[in-house]
């Protein structure tokens, strides 16, 4: 039997990795580095591939095998919105702007982009030319559970909207499209999505909810952006109480993760996908707050750090500040409106300590014109 791979503390930087291989690497041998390197972070940290993390040892213009590797990675962690996030960073790296050109062309002919035959055309009541309310126009994802299209919304004469539609795979009598919607409905505030109307076709059932723009955070992180700590606190807490009122509700989520919490184009966290939802217990409710906590780390780090991390003991910045009450609810059990308030303090603490740092620089200050002045 092999011996299990270590999970360190951190990722290893992907300089270290070239480093450390045996003589020179070809642009394929570098390719297959690459996408080890993806994958095995990704695994192990959640650590998302993007260009910032290959760019200088892998170039279009030299290593075009390897480069088309590093933009099929980034594009695949993107959670099917390889467009928006291909058009940020053609505009960031200009000279990657081909490979990504090429990148998104293979993604739009593997991906789920028209609708599987099994799908209806539409859904919802029927209209007088025979469809129904809800034109199917373009599938954007695709699981073992369901799909995900987007959807126009006819129902308003001399009106059109977007909205989302989820099929969800269930056979004739099985209440999950049905369940899925009464617990997305008992999520609350300003991080929920509503659900516009649940339905069967004959492969399952579909729920239509409101069309979230903006990027799921697998996306975002592969833009390269980081979220400002204090916001990321905020939105979090804010999502705790989303889920504390699913708790209450008699429910868990059960995958709240950075593939199913989405940044809207308000850069508020919306919660979505419920198809892992299931009845509160104390065990579950408990996972879901570890899931949470362990979401703000990874907004906070970029990854989720191994066994061997230890955040910070002296806590003076809002991001140490927070992470050291992340990684205190991963160990201690808590309940979500619980979780919500510790966020809440560890950023009001770090604020005071800010605000006495610089009330004792300007008096440090005060004193020393005045001695020079003396």
């Amino acid at each position: 039997m092999a011996e299990p791979r270590p999970v360190h503390d951190r990722p290893a930087e992907f300089s270290d990795r070239v480093r450390a291989a045996p003589g020179p690497l070809s642009d394929v041998a570098l390719a297959d580095l690459v996408a080890a390197d993806a994958s095995e972070n990704l695994g192990d940290h959640l650590l998302v591939p993007t260009v910032r993390r290959y760019r200088g040892l892998v170039e279009p213009g030299v290593t075009p095998q390897s480069a088309h590797e590093v933009t099929s990675r980034v594009l695949a962690a993107s959670q099917g919105m390889w467009t928006p996030v291909a058009e940020i960073l053609s505009a960031r790296y200009p000279r990657w702007r081909a490979v990504f050109t090429d990148a998104c062309l293979a993604c739009e002919l593997l991906g789920p982009m028209q609708p599987d035959e099994d799908h209806p055309r539409s859904v919802g009541a029927l209209l007088e030319d025979g469809e129904g309310r809800y034109l199917i126009e373009r599938f954007v994802a695709q699981g073992s559970g369901g799909s995900v299209a987007i959807a126009t919304d006819r129902g308003s004469p001399g009106f059109r909207s977007q909205v989302a539609v989820k099929f969800i795979r269930a056979e004739p009598g099985d209440g999950a499209p049905e369940r899925e919607a009464v617990v997305a409905g008992g999520v609350c505030g300003p991080s929920a999505v509503r659900v516009v109307e649940v339905g069967r076709w004959q492969g399952g059932g579909y729920l239509v909810m409101d069309l979230v723009g903006g990027l799921a955070l697998t996306a975002v992180a592969a833009t390269e952006r980081m979220i400002d700590p204090e916001r990321a606190a905020a939105e979090v807490s804010d999502l705790a109480w989303c889920v504390a009122d699913l708790h209450s509700a008699g429910f868990v989520h059960g995958d709240i993760s950075p593939t199913n919490v989405m940044l809207d184009d308000a850069g508020r966290l919306r919660l979505v996908d419920f198809g892992r939802a299931g009845p509160r217990s104390p065990d579950a409710e408990w996972n879901d707050v570890r899931m949470l906590a362990a979401l703000l780390v990874w907004m906070l780090l970029g990854y989720v750090p191994g066994p061997g991390f230890r955040p910070p003991v002296i806590a003076i910045t809002v991001r140490q500040s927070v992470l050291v009450a992340a990684m205190r609810a991963l160990r201690e059990p808590t309940v979500a409106a619980d979780f919500s308030e510790r966020v809440d303090a560890a950023v009001h603490r770090a604020r005071l300590f800010r605000g006495l740092a610089v009330a004792l620089g300007v008096f440090a200050a005060l004193l020393w014109a005045s001695s020079a002045a003396g």
